[in-house]
Formats: structure tokens, sequence, C-alpha cells
């Protein structure tokens, strides 16, 4: 078996329309993971709310490992409006935040899906934002986690609960 080098990997272009939106995420490993993470899953756009993104960062640059440079990324000051135009718009609203109410994610369901999927992920020590939560209304999802931590960094929660909505948008 031969391992493939980056340019011989088959590059697939992304039937769905995913925005991933960052509410607080400041830590710039954790932006660049992120962004990386964005560009491989197939992400549209990442949206950085009450944030501060600097690409210059030594830190989000080697994380990044060049996202920074193609991926589609913004800073919002107002996630709430802007969530609420996406709402209007006909955009699917879900949030990735354990809750008395969150549902594991692998609950998550296709059949809830059309149009544009916004993905909510919260920041490093306090998670996402209650207002925020209350947009997302029952589709709030958690990843059941089985050792002492009640949550694990954020950059990797992303990367599961990503990959989750993925494989269900893919089958669409």
């Amino acid at each position: 078996m031969t391992q493939l080098n980056h340019d011989q990997v088959v590059r697939h272009q992304p039937s769905f329309s995913l925005t991933l939106v960052c509410d607080g995420v400041n830590g710039p490993a954790n932006i660049g993971s992120i962004l990386r993470l964005a560009d491989g899953l197939g992400v549209k756009e990442v949206v950085f709310a009450n944030a501060s993104i600097n690409t210059d960062s030594d830190r989000l640059r080697r994380t990044a490992r060049g996202a920074e440079k193609w991926m589609t990324f913004r800073e919002e000051s107002d996630l709430p409006r802007f969530l609420q135009e996406k709402l209007n718009q006909g955009a699917h609203v879900l949030a990735l935040e354990i809750t008395k109410e969150s549902r594991p994610i692998k609950e998550f369901q296709l059949a809830q899906l059309n149009g544009e999927t916004i993905f909510i992920i919260g920041a490093e020590n306090r998670g996402v934002s209650q207002e925020v939560l209350e947009m997302a209304g029952d589709q709030v999802y958690h990843l059941p986690l089985y050792g002492r931590n009640s949550s694990i960094n954020v950059a990797q929660a992303a990367a599961i609960g990503l990959y989750c909505v993925v494989q269900q948008l893919e089958q669409e």
C-alpha cells in the first residue's frame, strides 16, 4: 500500500451549503485548527463572533497549515442578528453544546434539513451563549463522553460534530 501525498489526493466538491459559526472562540491555535478543519470538511464559510482574529499569529498559521489564506471567514459583531437573518432566509441552525435538553449528535437526522445549514460551536471556557442556544431551539446536540471531563477541546469537538453533520448532508 502506498501513501498518497497532498498533490495525489482527490478533492471533492461539496454538494451542500454549510456555515460554521464560532461563538466566542478566541485561541489562535483553535482558530487555526478550525480553519483547517473547515477546509477539509467542505464548509463554505467560518463566522467568528465575539472574537478577534489575528492572522499574523504564528500559532494560528502553524495550525491552519495555509487554510487562513483560502478559507472564507469573517468576524461578526452581532451574532443574534446574523442568525435571525439566516433563519428568515430558511437556514437550519443547530448548535453543539451540552444542556439538559441536548441530544447526542448521533441522533442528528438529515430529514430535519433543507437549504443552508448553520453549525454553531462555543467558546473554549463558556460554550455557546444562552441567547444563541435559544435560537437553535430543539436542535442542540452534544458529544457523549465517557471520562470524567464533561467536554473536550473546541476544535476537536467541532471536528467530530461537523463530520457527523457532513455525513448526513452528503447523503442528501
